[in-house]
This record gives C-alpha cells, sequence and structure tokens, in this order.
C-alpha cells in the first residue's frame, strides 16, 4: 500500500474514486490539487493533503516572479525569430505576440506546475512510489501547453513509477475560477431589440463613414459606450474574441492563416515540431515547452490573429481615433487588436475594475495585465503619484517594456451606506473561493483554506453574536474549501449573494476578511469595523500598510484573527474609521463625470 498514491483535482474526480475504492479509500494515501477535494472527502472520513502544502507560503510569490521571468526568456526567442516577421506579412505593427498571449497566464499554469514538481519529489522518495493514480477531470489536466499530465508522467518516469489515469467527465469546472455565472434570457423589449440589431449588424456588418471620429470599445462595455458616445460620432463595440463585421471590411481568407502558418512553421528558431498536446514537458525542458507553444499558436493561429488584422483594415480605411476596455483584455485575441492601435498611436483607456491596485506589491501582474496595455489607466482614487510610490522607475521601464500609462483619478466618493432600513447584524463572513493549483493567484490554497476554518470555528462559539457567512453567489462544493464546515454550522447564518447587495441590505458592525482582494476595499466606505488577514505574497507597501492600519485591524496570521474576534465587541471603543487610504487607493463609486471628463480630454490629446 506504501507504494501507491492517489492524486485528485476536483469533487467530481473524488467521487469517481470513492465509487471504485469505497471502504477501502480510506487506507489509501491521497493528495488533492483543489482544496474543495480535501473537504469533500474528509467528509466521507478520507485523509487527504493539498499538494500546495508541501511548499511554504513565502516562497510562492518567489515562484510566481521566477515563473514570470523564465517565460519572457523563453518567449522571447519565440517574437524575436516569429512575431516581426508575421506582424508584417499580417499588415500590422510589430508586436510581442507571443508574450501578449502567453505569459500572465503561463505564469499561473508554470507555477503551479513547480508547485506540482515539489510535491512529486516529496511524495514519492519517501515511500518507493511504485503507482501514482491521476483521477481528473480531462480539461483541467491536459493543457495544451503546460500539461500537468506532462508533469506527472515525466515524474512517475523519473522515480521509476508507474501512472494510471482516471479521467471523469463533469459539468461544472474548478478551472480558473471554480464557477460558471448562469446565464438569464432577458425578455425586456428594449434588451430584445438590442440584441436583433446586433444580430443583424453580425450578419450584414456595420456601416461606418469615412472622416467621422470613431472609439472602439472592448466587451464588456458597461457605461464606457455611453460615454464615449458623447465625444465620438460613432462606437464600435469590439467582442473579446473574434471580429465585428463592418461592411466594406473583406473578411481574411483561409489562404492567409496557410501561409501564415507555414510562415511561423518555418521561422520557429530551432524548436521541436510535434502536436500542441504532447505529453513531454518536465517543467525544465526549454526547447520542449517552446516546441509546444509554436504548436498550440499554430493550430489556433486565426482564432488569436485574426482580430488584430480585421482591426487593423478598420484603422486604415475609417480610422480610429481612441478605444477602451473595463475588463483587461490580457491573453486574449482582442489583446492585440488593442496593443496594434497603440503602436500606431492611438490612445486606449483602461478603467480599475477591482481592489489591490497600487497598494500592494503584486510584481508585474498589474503591467501585464493593465499598465502596459492602455495609454491612459482610470483608476478608482490613485494617481500618478501613487503609482510612482508603487513602482520604482526601474520597475517602471522594466514592466512597462515599450510604454507605461499615465494614471488618472476617476475621482472622489462620500462614504456609501446601506439602504434605509437595512438589517443589522454583527458579524458577516466573506468566504473566498478555494485556489486551484493551476491557477495560483497569490496567497496559497492551503493556508486559505486553514484560516477559513478558523474563521468559521471561532464564529461558531461566538453564540452571543449574530453572525453571517457570505460565499460567492455561485458557489458550490466543486468552488469553495469549506462546505462540510458550512453545512455544519449550527449558530452561523448562511447567505449567498452579490457582497454590494449584501452591504445594501445588512448593517454589518464587523466584516472579517480572510484574504486582501476586492471585498476589503469595497467594505472600506461603509461603518463597520474591519478585521484583515494579511496576504504573505503579496505584502501591502510601506504607504499603503501605513494609512490602511488607520481603518483596519490588520493581522497576520489566522490565531491573531480568531483570538481578536473571540473577544470582540460590537460596542468596544476604539474605532478605526479613518479615510485618508480610502482617498488615495479606493473610492470604487467615483463620478461617472470624472471618467468622462478624462476620456473627453483623452480624445482631445491633452490627457499626457
Amino acid at each position: 500500500m506504501g507504494g501507491t498514491l492517489h492524486l485528485i483535482d476536483s469533487c467530481a474526480a473524488s467521487k469517481a474514486f470513492l465509487a471504485a475504492y469505497g471502504a477501502q479509500a480510506r487506507h489509501e494515501r491521497v493528495f488533492s490539487t483543489h482544496w474543495s477535494v480535501v473537504d469533500h472527502l474528509q467528509a466521507h472520513g478520507v485523509a487527504c493533503r493539498d499538494v500546495s502544502s508541501f511548499t511554504p507560503d513565502n516562497t510562492i510569490r518567489t515562484l510566481m516572479d521566477s515563473s514570470c521571468r523564465e517565460l519572457h526568456e523563453l518567449l522571447r526567442p519565440l517574437d524575436a525569430g516569429i512575431s516581426a516577421g508575421l506582424c508584417r506579412m499580417l499588415g500590422l505593427p510589430e508586436m510581442d505576440v507571443f508574450d501578449l498571449l502567453y505569459r500572465y497566464h503561463g505564469q499561473y499554469h508554470l507555477t503551479g506546475a513547480r508547485l506540482l514538481s515539489h510535491w512529486a519529489d516529496a511524495a514519492f522518495v519517501p515511500h518507493g512510489t511504485a503507482v501514482v493514480h491521476y483521477w481528473h477531470q480531462r480539461e483541467a489536466a491536459a493543457h495544451p501547453v503546460f500539461s500537468f499530465l506532462g508533469i506527472l508522467r515525466s515524474a512517475a518516469y523519473m522515480h521509476g513509477a508507474r501512472l494510471l489515469e482516471h479521467p471523469v467527465t463533469s459539468h461544472g469546472s474548478v478551472l480558473e475560477h471554480g464557477w460558471k455565472r448562469a446565464l438569464r434570457l432577458a425578455l425586456a423589449p428594449r434588451r430584445t431589440l438590442q440584441r436583433l440589431r446586433a444580430a443583424a449588424e453580425g450578419r450584414w456588418g456595420v456601416r461606418l463613414h469615412r472622416g467621422r471620429s470613431l472609439a472602439v470599445v472592448f466587451q464588456p462595455e458597461k457605461q464606457l459606450g455611453g460615454m464615449f458616445a458623447r465625444h465620438a460620432d460613432t462606437v464600435l463595440v469590439w467582442p473579446r474574441e473574434g471580429v465585428r463585421p463592418v461592411r466594406g471590411i473583406p473578411a481574411t481568407d483561409r489562404t492567409l492563416w496557410a501561409d501564415a502558418a507555414e510562415y511561423v512553421r518555418r521561422s520557429a528558431p530551432g524548436v521541436p515540431g510535434g502536436s500542441a498536446g504532447g505529453p513531454v514537458f518536465t517543467g525544465t525542458d526549454r526547447q520542449a515547452l517552446q516546441g509546444r507553444l509554436v504548436a498550440d499558436f499554430t493550430a489556433r493561429l486565426a482564432y488569436f490573429m485574426a482580430p488584430a488584422v480585421h482591426m487593423q483594415r478598420i484603422h486604415d480605411c475609417y480610422g480610429v481615433t481612441a478605444a477602451g476596455w473595463t475588463v483587461p483584455l490580457v491573453g486574449t485575441p482582442s489583446r492585440l487588436a488593442s496593443e496594434a492601435l497603440m503602436r500606431q498611436g492611438v490612445p486606449v483607456a483602461g478603467l480599475q475594475h477591482g481592489g489591490c491596485y497600487l497598494s500592494q506589491h503584486l510584481g508585474e501582474k498589474h503591467f501585464m495585465t493593465d499598465f502596459a496595455a492602455c495609454t491612459h489607466f482610470i483608476s478608482y482614487a490613485a494617481d500618478q503619484e501613487c503609482f510612482e510610490d508603487a513602482y520604482s522607475a526601474g520597475e517602471r521601464r522594466a514592466y512597462g517594456a515599450v510604454r507605461c500609462c499615465t494614471v488618472l483619478p476617476g475621482g472622489n466618493a462620500d462614504h456609501a451606506s446601506p439602504r434605509q432600513g437595512a438589517e443589522p447584524v454583527d458579524v458577516v463572513f466573506p468566504v473566498t473561493n478555494a485556489v486551484d493549483l493551476f491557477w495560483t493567484c497569490r496567497t496559497g490554497a492551503d493556508r486559505l483554506a486553514r484560516a477559513q476554518c478558523a474563521v468559521l470555528e471561532a464564529l461558531e462559539a461566538r453564540t452571543d453574536l449574530r453572525s453571517i457567512v457570505k460565499p460567492f453567489p455561485h458557489a458550490s462544493r466543486d468552488s469553495i474549501a469549506v462546505t462540510s464546515a458550512l453545512r455544519g454550522l449550527r449558530h452561523a447564518q448562511v447567505v449567498q449573494m452579490g457582497w454590494r447587495d449584501f452591504l445594501e441590505r445588512y448593517r454589518p458592525s464587523l466584516a472579517v476578511i480572510e484574504f486582501p482582494s476586492t471585498p476589503l476595499y469595497e467594505a472600506l466606505a461603509y461603518d463597520m469595523d474591519i478585521f484583515l488577514l494579511t496576504d504573505p505574497t503579496a505584502p501591502f507597501t510601506e504607504r499603503a500598510l501605513r494609512l490602511l492600519e488607520r481603518r483596519v485591524h490588520v493581522f497576520h496570521t489566522a490565531d491573531e484573527l480568531t483570538q481578536a474576534l473571540l473577544r470582540y465587541s460590537p460596542q468596544q471603543g476604539g474605532k478605526l474609521r479613518d479615510t485618508a487610504f480610502s482617498r488615495a487607493y479606493v473610492n470604487t463609486a467615483c463620478p461617472l463625470s470624472g471618467i468622462e471628463g478624462h476620456l473627453a480630454a483623452m480624445m482631445a490629446g491633452q490627457g499626457r
């Protein structure tokens, strides 16, 4: 038995494991790549340990930064040997195509691959493992470039073990966010007409006119399209994938893509061939990984490049005056289209879409997603001074590559407040979704899950307080790490709804936040106490932490936080309500007039 282990990646796979092994499952060595599996199996009496627990939390940031740098060095020869010539062939300005498409998401995949390799070295050797059973959802395991299956095959081979696969099919998925939003049919007449119009334009194309100002808004447009419409003659809404048909602009033909694919294959700088789904990848074989990248890019060449080519033809014919996005385009075909516009001097506005900007040390993350993807970044409140405080001149040059954007504050807003008659509660705990190994995001999965369990235990002990635990609106057993604990609550109440909706309906005295993310930044504007557990992989900047501690009770360990929670009284003195941090970084309800003013100045060439 000591020579056999099981690795499980989802609740669907854990159900298959339990069905196959029955009572014997309790005697097997079991590990997971998603903490929901640990929770699910423990509920059935099966001990399970998460792969992330084999790597100290304080090394995850180092792993991610090194993965990002390694990918940059690995992608550079591909861009030097392929991208420049390919862009010229397609009539585009020169861009680092591989870097724009693969580096951001690739750093998470590669970090997950390294965490998996650390686990394999620790789990295989001491027990003389002979057989590894991998229970997985195929779509999560068989990534076309960073294949977990490939890593396990290599690890098993290196340690003389045999890998047995057990793929399962599931309607759910733990990819990226762990849940999918439900799509609702719109019965409202106005929205129905809008969809009919969009369908007609999709079939026959949008009519544009030469000599008129044209703004491009990348979906989701939210209110950005309406703001641009007051300063541009025409607003063209562009999909995140695919193209927006325009009358008079011909679609690309197959011959172009066949020739382009042949060019990529000929120009690949000494990388091996092979299919995109090949099994070879050890995490250190540079040429093998480059080969997989080239194979995947070639297989999806038209998907990646057609939007940029189509956008270029529109720009050549009609002239794009400005563009904007509300959600980062990183890793999507639209990112190449927006980059092509910026390379030709077209101003592009990006809008902040969540917390954590400029207040935490996140390395190159926000340059790849935001700051290098626009010429004007409109933040909630932070300005150019905050930008320069968070990143040194050397970092801005290194991370920004070609450019650094101008950071503009959207404007100030007053404190938010619940609606009249909001229901008072003592404590609210907005539970963060579990972290998937394949999408390692800043914090360690094991640390996060154990902190959540500790907070829930403390809330149950405080029977004198009315407590509410709020998972994500569409959270399920597949996406959170504490399903069993939530089902076992006897005192605290569970409410599933959006965080902003919650803050309008309820009036909590205390919010307990186990991970510094958007809920923290949205809670700051309300009259409540806040307990925050910091994240060692994304520490606050010195200035931001100094200001934050005047508003928030900051704790560095889960034990410190839970001890404070056990002592907490809603009537205690010493309330922290300083607004300096919010004024400097947050103000999520900034006036639309402030954003629109920046857009107008940007289109008039006055925004820099």
